[in-house]
């Protein structure tokens, strides 16, 4: 580690600084001691991007910011000042080169990083809007560790070293930017660190405000505080004990900034300014400015912008404009003169929003393609026949299976049905099929008497005698799964019209022929549900169980992405925060409020539908808390991968849809296509739904294979979400 031995002496200070300080400040004196650099950056370099987006950001910078004293980093925007902060911070890495803060890497224990040895300001500035002075102040503190006492005399301390508001008052929120900047920087000073970190901390203040933290930091470096600012103004970088002049990612000047004009014989930072980032150096000595007075300068070359470029002077302007009035032009050239200007200007404006447009290019990708892909999934998806429906069968005329005996009529009616839409499962016994249909295994039971074939000849012969017998039992009883209104609708009409092609096919009869399918077949009792179960009470629980996962998500995302804006993160890691802490603590409080509003909707199902909530509290509660957990993870997840909340509301809306097309809510998912079925299995709230129109209508125990799977695959997806927030936090 670098140490430096030098005659150590302080600037004066301007005298409003010491009307300002409680302590009484004794004459400078001339002595020795050893100074320890607090900060060092050998050989660094830093690139950003991948592939063809790829740039440098830093360029072989070296800095050493010793203790005791205030070096800023002053230069433009965009030319490596925030990067560096960020280094030393720890927020992100060289690509090549070390940095040391203490003597130790940032994040090692003994280098305060996070911790309470160094203070921060971000850019942006890193506050609760819903919170009032003392609460954020307060908060820091707790994080920080510091007791409750010295945390309230800080407070008053920084209450009225700058003048901050008193503390019952209003939010954050409705104080102006000089307001909050001061208590950014009240938050930097509460725990009284060792390392005051300062992205552009007077950036938008008034000269007045500027001044007054500029003295305290002065103040703060007598006590050996080290401060590292970063400024675009040469007003702030006056201030400094040492200056680096950057550009491009590189320091290029470095130094006191009375020697560097020393050095440079320049009068002002302004002209040394100007004559370190002009791309031709000479061209500052054309001109001489008046003290103190601003300069403007209008290039005589001509430019590639709208500076006029002649050499005519005013007098000469003016003598050639001529003198006599133009004729004035008649109304037809005149309208259509305007009508050119007018299209000439819509041509700008057209030009400049297809530029941005094509620009773009992946939101117009997605405005074109979304929806035509959403609209292609719901023709796909919605409104075709369910296929593949497990039926059981219990045919007491012939107890074999496959029935080939075609003379019997329970064989020809079981060959007639539709084998794409029906799957029949044959049984031995009506106690089997009902095992298996309250297994969920089957969908809907079929028996069929052993007197069937009797009972058809009968009917056709008593037919064509024209006498009117009156008929026993109906041969063929159905017994359907009423929870789903789609799917036993399309299991009485392909058993129906089996019967029907069987009358018609094997008995000759005629479509007009006057007989009704009551005669053959019965439908007893639902196996679950009711007779008349609405379609909206199969449809309500998934929409509440979508409602609770998409919106918790679209909050959890919104929040991640304001704070990462507010440097908020930023802020709390430096206090020691650490991400496991951040999501737990977002879990909980967001977990308790989306637990609440699912409640509600779940009293909502009870007092409309009279569903069987009650009876499976227990279960309806688990599965809505493990869609809650998952809802929050898919929203940490996408707040960490997008910039902006247009993105997050877009990812929100697009995952709302895909589950009300592909989830089962408007329309089974025994409808849809074997790919689309695979994909709509895999989304993280369709086995959810399922298990918990499962529990609801059909009061099935958690240990069912349909809710078991309603538990693993959220679970499944919250894993997922934690490797890809783990995996981003700890790459980027």
């Amino acid at each position: 580690m670098e140490e430096k031995e030098l005659a150590t002496t302080h600037l004066p200070l301007p005298e409003p600084a010491r009307v300002r300080s409680s302590r009484v400040i004794q004459p400078a004196t001339l002595h020795k001691r050893i100074i320890h650099p607090t900060i060092e950056i050998t050989d660094g370099y830093k690139n950003y991007g991948y592939w063809r987006h790829w740039r440098p950001v830093l360029n072989n910078v070296n800095i050493t910011v010793y203790e005791g004293e205030i070096y800023t980093l002053l230069g433009p925007q965009c030319c490596g000042k925030s990067s560096i902060l960020n280094i030393i911070l720890g927020f992100t890495k060289l690509t090549a080169g070390s940095v040391k803060v203490f003597g130790f890497d940032p994040g090692h224990e003994l280098s305060g990083i996070p911790g309470i040895r160094v203070g921060y300001i971000p850019k942006s500035r890193g506050l609760y809007q819903n919170f009032t002075v003392n609460e954020t102040l307060h908060y820091y503190g707790r994080l920080l560790g510091l007791e409750k006492e010295y945390i309230g005399e800080r407070i008053y301390f920084l209450v009225k070293l700058l003048n901050l508001p008193p503390k019952e008052q209003q939010y954050i929120k409705s104080y102006p930017e000089g307001v909050q900047k001061q208590i950014s920087f009240a938050i930097a000073l509460l725990h009284e660190p060792e390392l005051l970190i300062l992205d552009e901390p007077c950036d938008g203040l008034d000269p007045k405000l500027t001044r007054s933290m500029w003295e305290h930091m002065k103040l703060l470096c007598r006590e050996d505080k080290t401060i590292l600012t970063t400024t675009q103004t040469c007003d702030e970088a006056r201030w400094a004990d040492r200056l680096g002049f950057m550009r491009d990612g590189q320091v290029l000047l470095e130094g006191n900034p009375r020697e560097l004009l020393t050095r440079f014989k320049e009068k002002t930072l302004e002209r040394l300014y100007c004559r370190t980032y002009i791309s031709d150096p000479q061209k500052i000595r054309e001109f001489e400015p008046e003290e103190d007075a601003p300069v403007v300068i209008i290039p005589r070359s001509s430019s590639a912008g709208f500076l006029y470029s002649g050499e005519e002077t005013v007098e000469h302007i003016r003598q050639s404009v001529p003198r006599e009035p133009r004729p004035r032009m008649h109304e037809p050239f005149k309208q259509i003169r305007d009508c050119y200007k007018k299209l000439k200007k819509w041509h700008v404006l057209l030009k400049r929003d297809f530029t941005l447009a094509l620009r773009n290019y992946g939101w117009l990708l997605l405005f074109l393609v979304v929806p035509t892909l959403f609209l292609l999934l719901f023709c796909t998806a919605i409104g075709t026949d369910p296929h593949s429906l497990r039926v059981g069968s219990v045919n007491y005329e012939w107890n074999s299976f496959p029935c080939n005996q075609f003379k019997l009529v329970s064989c020809k009616l079981l060959t007639s049905v539709d084998q794409y839409i029906i799957n029949i499962r044959h049984f031995d016994s009506e106690k089997e099929a009902f095992d298996a249909a309250k297994n969920l295994d089957i969908l809907a039971i079929l028996v069929i008497n052993n007197t069937c074939t009797t009972y058809f000849e009968e009917f056709i012969a008593d037919m064509m005698l024209g006498t009117q017998k009156k008929m026993p039992y109906p041969p063929i009883v159905l017994y359907l799964d009423t929870t789903s209104k789609i799917i036993s609708s399309t299991i009485e009409f392909s058993i129906s019209s089996a019967i029907k092609s069987v009358l018609l096919k094997s008995y000759k009869m005629q479509r007009g022929d006057d007989f009704s399918l009551e005669q053959f077949l019965m439908i007893e009792n639902p196996i679950f549900g009711a007779a008349n179960t609405p379609n909206v009470e199969h449809m309500a629980p998934g929409m509440a169980l979508s409602f609770v996962f998409h919106i918790i998500a679209f909050v959890i995302a919104v929040r991640h992405v304001v704070y990462k804006h507010e440097s908020i993160p930023s802020r709390s890691y430096l206090a020691g925060i650490k991400l496991v802490d951040e999501v737990f603590s977002c879990m909980l409080v967001g977990g308790l409020f989306a637990f609440i509003q699912a409640l509600l909707m779940c009293l909502i199902l009870y007092s409309m539908f009279e569903m069987t909530i009650i009876e499976n509290i227990g279960n309806v509660l688990f599965i809505i808390i493990l869609q809650i957990v998952c809802g929050i993870s898919f929203g940490i997840c996408l707040g960490t991968l997008c910039d902006a909340t247009v993105a997050v509301g877009v990812c929100v809306v697009a995952s709302f849809l895909l589950t009300m097309i592909l989830g089962g809510i408007q329309w089974p998912v025994e409808a849809l296509p074997l790919w689309l079925y695979i994909v709509g299995c895999f989304l993280p709230c369709t086995k959810s739904i399922e298990a918990l129109q499962t529990v609801i209508q059909r009061n099935t125990h958690i240990s069912n294979y349909n809710v078991w799977m309603g538990l693993f695959v959220p679970f499944c997806w919250i894993i997922v979400f934690t490797i890809i927030y783990t995996i981003k936090h700890r790459i980027f």
